[in-house]
C-alpha cells in the first residue's frame, strides 16, 4: 500500500515520468535477454534443415533431442525461482545466461545422437528458472497499473525473436567456414553473445529500485511502496510456499499451459522443416518463409493484448485465440492431406495467430492473483508443467511425422491440444463462478 508520505513527495506529473523512465530504463535490456533466450532455444528447428540430413538424424530422433530440453529444464524450474525471489535475480540471470551460452555454442560438436540428447538436456538445466526470475524483475519495478502492460512488451521479445531469428539463421546456414557447414556456426554464433549480454546483467539489471543509482531518493521511496502490494510476501516461510503447490487453480492453470506449450513447443520446433516439404524449397529459403508466421502473431499478440486491456477481459481472449488456432491447424492437416500443400501452408500460417497470440493473454490471466514468493513459486510450477508439454510436443509431431510421412496428424495433434487448453481454462472459469454463486 502506497503511503501518504510516498504520494507526497512526487505530483502526478512526476509519477508518470518516472514510470516512463522505469519502461526505458529496465523494458529494453530484459527485452534483450529474453531474445536470446528464445534465439538460442529456437535455433535447433533452423539448424535441423541441414542437421538432419548431414547426421541422418530420423524425425523421431530429432524430435526427441529438441523435446528433451525440456525434462531438464522441468527439473530446476521451481528451485530457480525460489533462488531468483530469495537471493537475486539478476545474479541468476546472469549465472542462467553465461552457462546455456556456453551449453549453446557447444552444440555445434555434436556428431551423435547420444552428444545431441545429453547438450539438449544440459541446455534446458542450464536455461530452467531464468522465466520466473524475469517476472521477479519486472514486479519489483513495475506498478499494478503498468505490470500487465510490461509483461506484453517482454513477452514481445519471443515474436522478435522468431521474426529476425529466421533471416539470421537463413544466413547463418549458408556460411562454410573450416569446413564446418552453417548449421555448426550457426550455434557458435548465437549462442556466445549470450554469455557477454549475461554478464552485463550485473551492471544493467538491478534487482529492485534501491539498488539503481539513476533514481533519487524519493523517486526509490515511491516505487519501493508502489510494488509493495506484489512483495509482501518476501519473506514466506517455505511451508506457505508449498501450500501454493496445492492449489487446484494453480494445477489447472499449469494443466492448461501443458497443452498450450505442447502445440506452441510443437509448431515451433517443425516449421521450418514443414514448409520445406510443402513448399519443396531449400533450406535457406524455407527458413525465410519461416518469418511469416511469427509476423502473423506478432500482430494477433498485439491486438489481442491491446483489447484485452482495454476490456479488462482475459478469458475469452484467450480462449477464441486458442480454438481459432485449432480449427486452422486441424484444417490445415486435412489440406496437406487432400493434396493442397500451398492452401495448408496458408491455412498453417493463419493459425500462427492462435499459436502465439493466446499465450500473453494466458499469463495475464494467470498473474491476475497471488505475491511475493507464493507467487513466484506459482509461476515456475506453471511454466515447470508447460515444460513437460514443450517435450512430448516435438517428439510426438516427430514421431506421427516419421510413422505416416506426411504431417497431417502433427498438425491435427497441434489442433487436438489447443482444444485441450481451452477446455482446462474453461474448468478454471467453471470453478470460479461455481465459488462465486456458493
Amino acid at each position: 500500500m502506497i503511503t501518504p508520505s510516498a504520494r507526497a513527495v512526487l505530483s502526478i506529473q512526476e509519477v508518470s515520468s518516472l514510470r516512463m523512465r522505469v519502461m526505458w530504463r529496465i523494458m529494453p535490456f530484459s527485452m534483450l535477454c529474453y531474445f536470446m533466450a528464445q534465439l538460442d532455444r529456437a535455433n535447433i528447428s533452423y539448424a535441423a534443415l541441414q542437421m538432419k540430413d548431414e547426421l541422418q538424424f530420423s524425425d523421431a530422433v530429432y524430435g526427441l533431442g529438441a523435446g528433451i530440453f525440456y525434462i531438464g529444464y522441468f527439473l530446476l524450474e521451481i528451485p530457480g525461482a525460489i533462488i531468483a525471489e530469495r537471493w537475486s535475480a539478476r545474479l541468476w540471470i546472469l549465472r542462467i545466461m553465461v552457462t546455456w551460452g556456453l551449453i549453446s555454442a557447444a552444440m555445434c560438436f555434436v556428431q551423435t545422437p547420444l552428444q545431441f540428447y545429453t547438450l539438449r538436456f544440459l541446455l534446458g538445466l542450464a536455461e530452467a528458472g531464468f522465466f520466473p526470475a524475469m517476472m521477479v524483475v519486472l514486479r519489483r519495478w513495475f506498478v499494478e497499473e503498468d505490470r500487465a502492460k510490461a509483461i506484453a512488451i517482454f513477452m514481445g521479445a519471443l515474436t522478435a525473436a522468431s521474426i529476425l531469428g529466421a533471416p539470421l539463421s537463413a544466413w547463418m546456414l549458408q556460411l562454410d567456414w573450416l569446413g564446418w557447414n552453417g548449421w555448426r556456426w550457426m550455434f557458435v554464433l548465437q549462442g556466445l553473445p549470450s554469455v557477454a549480454i549475461g554478464i552485463l546483467c550485473f551492471w544493467l539489471l538491478p534487482d529492485r529500485p534501491s539498488q539503481a543509482q539513476w533514481l533519487q531518493p524519493h523517486e526509490i521511496l515511491y516505487l519501493e511502496q508502489a510494488t509493495q502490494p506484489s512483495q509482501r510476501n518476501h519473506h514466506a516461510g517455505w511451508k506457505e510456499t508449498f501450500a501454493s503447490l496445492a492449489n487446484p487453480q494453480i494445477a489447472l492453470l499449469s494443466l492448461t499451459y501443458f497443452f498450450m506449450q505442447n502445440s506452441v513447443t510443437g509448431y515451433n520446433t517443425w516449421i521450418p522443416l514443414i514448409i520445406k516439404q510443402l513448399g519443396e524449397l531449400q533450406a535457406t529459403q524455407a527458413a525465410l518463409w519461416a518469418t511469416i508466421p511469427p509476423v502473423l502473431g506478432f500482430v494477433s499478440k498485439v491486438v489481442a493484448g491491446w483489447s484485452s486491456d482495454r476490456l479488462g477481459e482475459r478469458y475469452w481472449h484467450t480462449t477464441i485465440l486458442l480454438l481459432g488456432g485449432a480449427i486452422l491447424n486441424i484444417l490445415a492437416g486435412v489440406l496437406s492431406n487432400a493434396g493442397y500443400p500451398l492452401w495448408a501452408l496458408g491455412v498453417l500460417f493463419l493459425g500462427a495467430a492462435g499459436c502465439f497470440g493466446a499465450p500473453p493473454c494466458f499469463w495475464a490471466y494467470a498473474t491476475q492473483s497471488g505475491s511475493g514468493m507464493s507467487i513466484a513459486v506459482a509461476i515456475g510450477t506453471i511454466n515447470m508443467i508447460g515444460s513437460l508439454g514443450s517435450a512430448v510436443g516435438p517428439y510426438a509431431f516427430g514421431f506421427l511425422k516419421e510413422h505416416f510421412g506426411q504431417p497431417v496428424y502433427s498438425l491435427i495433434l497441434l489442433g487436438v491440444m489447443q482444444v485441450c487448453a481451452a477446455f482446462s481454462l474453461a474448468w478454471i472459469e467453471h470453478r470460479k463462478k461455481n465459488k462465486v454463486q456458493v
